[in-house]
């Protein structure tokens, strides 16, 4: 059981969103905000990122990669627990590439999981809808609340029955000696 936080909530809201009506979309739409505004550039053969110095400052930049990168291991996270499925690759760019543009480096396998995230189409599970509607209380968590609220209800019944059991003996008693 995870616990997400309220940006990863606003996501999966947005991933629930996105998906009513027909289950899948371009996963590309989730980077939008950071492509669209000419932050970045990616390119996808060979996988390269660049980012843009006029629209982002050095000193930002590791907090830009990291929402980034936030956001490949939220619907990794997703992909892994069944709640959505990455599906297909497509071979585009992404963002409008400058002469000014800075490489940004990446290791191999960060590059390729960033890759095929965003190139990806997303199929949402039911699962997924119900994490969302049940306030992101997964399964287990809903059993255990349940069985908590179960076990609270039996504890009060046996205390009941053992102030019934005393008022019964306490009663025969003054029954006797009266």
């Amino acid at each position: 059981m995870r616990k997400f936080s309220d940006w990863e909530k606003d996501i999966i809201r947005r991933i629930a969103s996105l998906a009513s009506g027909n289950f899948t979309f371009d996963a590309f739409v989730l980077f939008s905000d950071v492509f669209i505004d000419e932050k970045f550039f990616i390119d996808s053969c060979p996988f390269a990122m660049w980012y843009n110095p006029a629209k982002i400052k050095h000193e930002d930049l590791i907090a830009e990669k990291r929402k980034i990168f936030d956001l490949v291991f939220l619907l990794d996270y997703l992909e892994r627990n069944r709640y959505i499925v990455l599906h297909g690759h497509y071979d585009k760019d992404y963002g409008k590439y400058q002469k000014n543009y800075i490489n940004v480096e990446l290791k191999e396998v960060m590059a390729e999981t960033l890759y095929g995230c965003i190139s990806s189409c997303i199929y949402v599970t039911q699962d997924l809808f119900s994490l969302v509607e049940n306030d992101f209380k997964e399964y287990d968590e809903l059993v255990l609340e349940e069985a908590k609220m179960q076990t609270k209800s039996a504890k009060l019944s046996v205390w009941l029955s053992a102030v019934a059991v005393i008022i019964a003996f306490a009663s025969l008693i003054v029954g006797i000696f009266l």
